[in-house]
Formats: structure tokens, sequence, C-alpha cells
């Protein structure tokens, strides 16, 4: 029977969500695409018709979803009147919220970060991930850099360093709970942990409205928090 573009969508389709489970379930290096090939109910040759090896495999995983980072990149740098610090640090409580709520976007982000080798061909492709971090640290960089010139950003913090702080805490938050099997709620520890460090970087002057909003931005991951996966 001729298969039509839509069978071999769907097909591929099925590999990456096998191939998700058994690289959670195994970690990259151990899980074999026989496995893969097995959990999918297809054969090796329909694996190897799509995918080169287990590196596409990964890199199809990663490009399928909307990376947290991605949010928060257009959020800060959408061209919009407002207090950017704020806005900042509020898509950021979302991003979190989304990591907590949605079972893929979790499972993703655990393979890369803590279920991959950094060498060989896998590796190439988890240093890709980690560019995109980068462009997470030099978009904030912008953005701290427009709260300097606004009179937003406490004195004692220099824009880039404040953008190396801000990643730093993000990445870092999110490793610690995937890699110790999500041993607190990255939700409310997120919320307190960030709302201490924009209070930090905030310059006392900056008051009234936007000031307590940039404390408060619970709002946005209440949002987040009943939309799951995007």
């Amino acid at each position: 029977m001729r298969r039509t573009k839509a069978d071999a969508l769907q097909t591929r389709e099925a590999i990456l969500r096998a191939a998700m489970e058994v690289f959670f379930q195994e970690g990259v290096a151990r899980a074999t695409l026989a496995q893969v090939a097995a959990e999918a109910g297809v054969t090796r040759g329909a694996i190897y018709w799509h995918f080169k090896n287990k590196a596409e495999i990964l890199e199809a995983i990663r490009d399928r979803l909307r990376l947290l980072e991605d949010d928060i990149v257009e959020a800060a740098m959408a061209q919009t009147d407002g207090d950017i610090l704020n806005r900042l640090h509020g898509v950021t409580i979302d991003s979190l919220a989304r990591l907590e709520n949605c079972e893929e976007t979790r499972k993703a982000y655990s393979i890369i970060m803590c279920k991959s080798e950094s060498t060989g061909e896998i590796g190439c492709m988890i240093e890709k991930f980690y560019k995109a971090g980068n462009a997470l640290r030099d978009c904030a960089g912008v953005a701290f850099e427009d709260a300097s010139q606004g009179g937003l950003l406490h004195p004692s913090w220099r824009p880039d360093i404040a953008a190396r702080a801000y990643n730093t805490m993000f990445f870092g938050l999110i490793h610690q709970w995937l890699r110790f099997g999500q041993p607190f709620d990255i939700g409310e520890v997120g919320r307190e942990v960030f709302a201490a460090l924009f209070s930090s970087f905030r310059c006392p002057k900056a008051s009234g409205a936007a000031a307590q909003a940039a404390r408060e931005p619970a709002f946005v991951s209440e949002r987040a928090a009943s939309s799951g996966c995007r």
C-alpha cells in the first residue's frame, strides 16, 4: 500500500514521542533505536527513513517544542510601553509554571539537560541548546540596559552582570529541579527566588504601581498554570 505524506508525518511524530519516552527512561547514551522502534510500533527501517541517528532525533525533539527561553526573549524584546523589569519578571514566572505543568516540556528539558552526553554528535546538538541559553542572556542584557537607561536598575548592578545573574538563576533552578527528581515546587520556589532577585535589581526610586506589580507578578503564573503545554 502506497504511503501518503500524512502517513509519513504520523510515523515521524510517533517516533519522536517514543524517542522522548525511551530517552527519558534510559538516557540518550543507553537508549537504542531498536527500543525506540518497539515503543513506536515501527521498524528500525522506518526510523532510518526519517532520522540518521539519535542526534537527529534529539534535535527534532528540541525543535518541535517552543523552548521556555523563546517565550522570555519574545516578551522581553516586545516593543511595548511599560516596565521592562516587570515584564521580564512576569514572563519568567510564566515559563517556570509552563515547565511545571507540561509533561512534554519537562521531559524534553530533562533529556537535554540531564540525560544526554556532551561528546560526539549528541554533544554538538546539546551545544546548540546551550547557545539558545546564551541568546537568553544576551536578550536579558538588552533588557537590563534599557532598565538602567530608564532609571529602573539599581546602581549596584551593571546590566551585563545582572543578565548573567538572571541567566544563571533561571537555568540553575531548572537543572537542580530536574536533576534531583523535582524535590521542590518549582513554581512556588521560583516565585520567591525571582521576587528576591528582581527586588535587588530594582532601583529604590522606581516606586508606585510598576514596582508593586514587579513584586507581585503571580497573576502571570496563574494564567500559565491553567494553560499547560503551549
